[in-house]
Formats: structure tokens, C-alpha cells, sequence
């Protein structure tokens, strides 16, 4: 079984030392491997999206084999992956085993090195997939835990998901509401996903479903909510998006 936890979080601020050693990293929270690679906009912003398997330790990190280059340009059929040790963002490869299938994004090596290229997977973002039986597990996209490997390019990296700005249209009222928020989305196909109120310290106080053709649309009872600020979050397979409400009496 896979033992790696993954590290939720992104856009990494390492701070250097004027000796290049890394003096320390932190990141900020982010949640799916989608959104890791796009950071928010339409575009793969990753290096380097492999699929492929660890298939030994070596000398300072692992070896993989890769299958299938998803995104970006090596060359060969394989790839050294450098050990990190959370300070410098990158993750130790110790804990992938021989033979297992992932979805790697890659990173090149900032240190200096000769010869063959040098990769590390930084623990900023979610970086790492696992592939069984052609199924990738995992948090992929938003509203998405599992997609057949077959499928992955179209959706799981996000590179021809239409834009949620341009191709969602969300309307809510009144604002401010009091007991009741009429909700209204528009998107050309199917509306399907889930919805939720998040109140100003980030708990989840009430959800529902979402399921529709072309326009969806419902009065949402508020009338439980106390006045105050909230966020609704809006999940549709592959995409997020977020707006603020005020409830108030």
C-alpha cells in the first residue's frame, strides 16, 4: 500500500541563503492536483507531468521508468528523482514503493548537478497520483477522487477544461439575503456537482446537491444561518468556484 500522506499545499516561498543552502519552506493550502499544476488559471504552469513507476532506490533518491510523458519534454524512457527533506519543498522518495504506478509533476533540480537532468517532487501542491488497475486515485480535480487513466489528459490535468469564468454563470439573490437565496447557474451541458456554506472561519455549515441541464436553479433556505459573512462554494466536475453572501435581518 501507498504510505505517502500528501501535504495540501502551494506556491512555495522558500527563502535562500546567500550560499544557495535552503533555509527554510512554507507554502499555502491548496487542494487538488488540478489546481496545483494551473495555480487557478487555464494553463499548466507544471514542469514536467509524468506517468510512470518507481522501479528502484538509487543514491540519493529513486529511479522511475516513465510510461508516458502527460506534460513538458524529456528525453529517455527514464528519470532520476532526488530525495528531499521538507525543507527545501521537496518530498523523500522513500515513501514509493517498487513497482507502484503514480502520476508524477516534476520539478527540475536547483542544485547543481552534471550529466543526466535531476527532478524532485515538491510537497507544495498535490503532486503525486496513484494509478491501480488504470484508475488515478486521488484528490485530481475538484469533484474528482478517481478518473480512468485514459481520460486523465482530457480532464484530470486540466488542460481542456473550459474556463469557469467564462463558461459559468452564477446568479444569487437577494444580496443581502435574510431567509431565503434564490440560486441560479448557467452552463452550456451538464450542471452537476455539489454546493456548500462555509461561515468566516472556514466551517462547513450546510450543503446540497446539484444536478441539472443547461440551468440550474433553486430557493435556498437560510433562515438556520446566523447574520454574518459566508462563502459559497460551488463544486462542478473539474472546477471550483467561490462567492461571498451576507446574510442579514
Amino acid at each position: 500500500m501507498m504510505k505517502i500522506v500528501y501535504t495540501f499545499i502551494s506556491l512555495s516561498l522558500c527563502l535562500l541563503l546567500s550560499n544557495s543552502k535552503l533555509l527554510a519552506c512554507s507554502c499555502a493550502y491548496v487542494e487538488t492536483f488540478c489546481e496545483s499544476q494551473t495555480f487557478g488559471t487555464d494553463t499548466i504552469n507544471a514542469h514536467l507531468i509524468v506517468y510512470g513507476k518507481k522501479v528502484r532506490r538509487e543514491n540519493g533518491g529513486m529511479r522511475v521508468e516513465v510510461f508516458q510523458t502527460l506534460h513538458g519534454s524529456m528525453d529517455g524512457q527514464s528519470l532520476f528523482v532526488r530525495d528531499g527533506d521538507g525543507a527545501d519543498c521537496g518530498m523523500w522518495t522513500d515513501d514509493f514503493e517498487n513497482g507502484q504506478e503514480f502520476i508524477f509533476s516534476l520539478s527540475p533540480d536547483w542544485r547543481e548537478s552534471q550529466g543526466e537532468s535531476r527532478y524532485f517532487i515538491s510537497i507544495c501542491g498535490v503532486n503525486v497520483l496513484e494509478v491501480e488497475n488504470g484508475i488515478v486515485k486521488g484528490n485530481v480535480a475538484p469533484g474528482i477522487k478517481s478518473i480512468p487513466l485514459e481520460d486523465f489528459d482530457t480532464i484530470g490535468d486540466c488542460g481542456d477544461l473550459p474556463p469557469i469564468s467564462g463558461g459559468l454563470e452564477m446568479r444569487l439573490g437577494p444580496v443581502p439575503a435574510a431567509n431565503q437565496l434564490e440560486v441560479q447557474l448557467t452552463l452550456g451541458g451538464q450542471i452537476s456537482g455539489s454546493a456548500r456554506f462555509i461561515n468566516a472561519i472556514g466551517q462547513e455549515v450546510s450543503n446540497f446537491s446539484i444536478d441539472g441541464n443547461d440551468l440550474w436553479e433553486e430557493t435556498i433556505d437560510v433562515s438556520r444561518l446566523a447574520p454574518g459573512v459566508y462563502f459559497l462554494e460551488v463544486e462542478l466536475i473539474g472546477r471550483r468556484e467561490v462567492v461571498k453572501i451576507v446574510i442579514q435581518r
